[in-house]
């Protein structure tokens, strides 16, 4: 499989990842969508080969539809539950404590990484967790969600 080929798995979930990133990013995503989940009426689709040629129902539709912030909402009450908790993070190394306060590529500690992953996860069902290493020869994490991973291969190494 070409490093181009989407993921069998991928191709699966991939509507269904996008819909649910459609539905957190609220009422102008599915606006901006139009008829992928605002479909037109028959009556519109009438109008429109009738001399409606600028959609203008159709655009008064779109500017009355309401989508409701229940995805948003239920997200963001989870993840302030998730936020409560305290991970048990324990580095043994010195070489690695400094990712307690500085884990991923952008600067976010390990409990932020952790609610960053819980975030994914709820979302899609997945994520993507590389180990890399910077110039300076630090480690860091850097997180990936569902819909950048369209490619992978699974093996067992070890038994694992």
């Amino acid at each position: 499989m070409a490093v181009i080929d989407k993921h069998p798995q991928y191709i699966a979930a991939q509507k269904s990842w996008e819909i649910m990133r459609d539905a957190v990013a609220g009422e102008e995503q599915i606006k901006q969508a139009q008829t992928k989940y605002l479909a037109k009426s028959a009556g519109m689709i009438e109008a429109e080969k009738q001399g409606d040629t600028t959609g203008e129902i159709y655009k008064a539709y779109l500017s009355r539809a309401q989508y409701p912030l229940w995805v948003q909402d239920s997200l963001r009450t989870m993840i302030g539950l998730v936020s409560k908790l305290e991970p048990n993070i324990v580095i043994e190394s010195s070489l690695l404590k400094g990712l307690i306060e500085n884990a991923t590529n952008d600067g976010f500690g390990l409990k932020q990484l952790f609610i960053r992953i819980c975030l994914e996860l709820l979302e899609y069902g997945r994520c993507g967790l590389l180990v890399d290493v910077d110039g300076a020869g630090v480690p860091y994490f850097a997180l990936y969600d569902a819909l950048s991973i369209i490619n992978w291969k699974e093996n067992s190494i070890g038994g694992r």
